[in-house]
Order: C-alpha cells, then sequence, then structure tokens
C-alpha cells in the first residue's frame, strides 16, 4: 500500500479543496487519524514508505512519462495515465487537513523512514503579502500528472485556493525534480507538468518565498490565487519538463 487511486468521489471532493502546496493536499486516513497521506494533484495518494519510493522509480520508465526528446502524442500519454491509475488500489477514506493543522502534520510526517523532518516553524501561510495580478502577467504550475484537475481548459479557469510561481522563477524549474525542491513539496514523484497561466488583470493573490519544509530547501516565489480565476484566453496542454 503506497500510491492508491481516489475514488471520482474523493477526486471531486479534493479538486474543489484549497491546496495546501503547490498540486498537493495534506490528509489522514479516516480509520487511522495518526497515518499521514499525500494527495497529490487530487488524483493520486501517496504513503510515504518505502513501497512508494520503489514504485515512482518503476513509473519515471512508464511512457506517459517519457523522455521530453521524445515525439509524443498527448492523448496517449493521458490515455496511458489513466490505464495505469486503474491498476492502483482504492484509497481508504480520507479526512483533509486544514492549515490550522499542517504544523502537527508536518511534524508527524518527520518521522518518515523515507521524508527528512521539516525544521521547527509554521508550515503554511507562507505567503503573507497580498497582491492583484497585471495586465501582461504569466505565471506556471508543475505538477506530477499528466492530467489536471485544477487547471480547466474547457472553462478556462483555475479553482480557487491554487498555487503557481511567476515568470521569473522559470531559470530555477527546469526539471520537474527542481520543482519538488524549490516549492517544498513532499512529492517523491517529480513535478513535471508544467502549466502556463495567464490570470486576467486584477485577479486577487497572496505572495511570498515558499519556506523550508519536509526536508526540501524551498526559497521559491509562490503566488496563490485566493478564488477562481479566470484565464485570459485558452489554456495550452502542459509542457513536459525532464525529471532530472
Amino acid at each position: 500500500m503506497a500510491l492508491l487511486r481516489l475514488s471520482e468521489q474523493q477526486v471531486e471532493q479534493f479538486q474543489d479543496l484549497r491546496e495546501n502546496a503547490m498540486a498537493l493536499h495534506v490528509a489522514s486516513v479516516r480509520a487511522r487519524p495518526s497515518q499521514i497521506v499525500f494527495v497529490l494533484g487530487s488524483q493520486i495518494v501517496l504513503v510515504p514508505d518505502e513501497q512508494s519510493t520503489r514504485q515512482i522509480s518503476e513509473i519515471l520508465q512508464q511512457n506517459w512519462l517519457e523522455s521530453t526528446e521524445q515525439p509524443f502524442d498527448d492523448q496517449v500519454r493521458v490515455r496511458n495515465f489513466r490505464s495505469w491509475t486503474e491498476k492502483l488500489e482504492e484509497a481508504p477514506a480520507l479526512v483533509p487537513s486544514s492549515e490550522e493543522s499542517s504544523y502537527l502534520v508536518v511534524r508527524a510526517v518527520g518521522s518518515s523512514s523515507t521524508i527528512p523532518p521539516s525544521p521547527p516553524g509554521p508550515a503554511y501561510g507562507h505567503l503573507p503579502f497580498s497582491s492583484t495580478c497585471g495586465a501582461n502577467d504569466v505565471f506556471y504550475r508543475c505538477e506530477p500528472w499528466p492530467t489536471s484537475r485544477r487547471v480547466n481548459q474547457a472553462s478556462e479557469t483555475i479553482a480557487a485556493g491554487t498555487f503557481a510561481f511567476p515568470s521569473s522563477e522559470l531559470p530555477f524549474v527546469p526539471t520537474g525534480f527542481s520543482a519538488v525542491g524549490r516549492y517544498a513539496l513532499p512529492n517523491l514523484a517529480p513535478a513535471r507538468f508544467r502549466w502556463e497561466l495567464q490570470p486576467v488583470m486584477g485577479t486577487p493573490m497572496h505572495c511570498g518565498a515558499s519556506v523550508p519544509l519536509y526536508g526540501q530547501s524551498g526559497g521559491g516565489v509562490e503566488v496563490y490565487f485566493t478564488g477562481v480565476t479566470i484565464n485570459r484566453g485558452p489554456i495550452a496542454n502542459p509542457v513536459r519538463l525532464p525529471a532530472l
């Protein structure tokens, strides 16, 4: 029991919740409240253990996470990803962790054998400044899976409570694993799929620096869209980053 798939009902639950970090929700198992898990991209549950490390090593070789040097059809990649998820065991009932309880969550996860402990201090609420988007601002977000449940291409909107980073960060995020480290994510999976977002002018957001968490350095500049965000136009398919 390491990587598990959410039921469609659970997917809908988490995709409507505000993120704890970019493409991340923290939760606990309802039947075992002390067991902390991570919901990645509102679709896959990661139980931090040795099995999850092995599984992710294996999926790095799957063709929906293939090298960016090889041409590949987006629809084929998504179909293969969905086929892979269907083979995973279904996740148990989960209880999302509130931002208020995140400090305790981080402390609990720090005892994991696969994720180094985080330094003491506040866990979330690390984007203290309020601002609004300019007319030509462009932002990005990296996710571990080729489909997104927070970026809606059909409606050209971004879900409320979504993290992203400004275009000035692009030189520092050339790979999926660099996104994991720079934005202090516990994801063992590299965040290889990068979405480009262009919010309409005046969109409210919070901004600041990612603080160290889960043994990751953090330090990246982040933004957080507080409400449902309208994009200035069509949202393109994500760009695939190399893992390393």
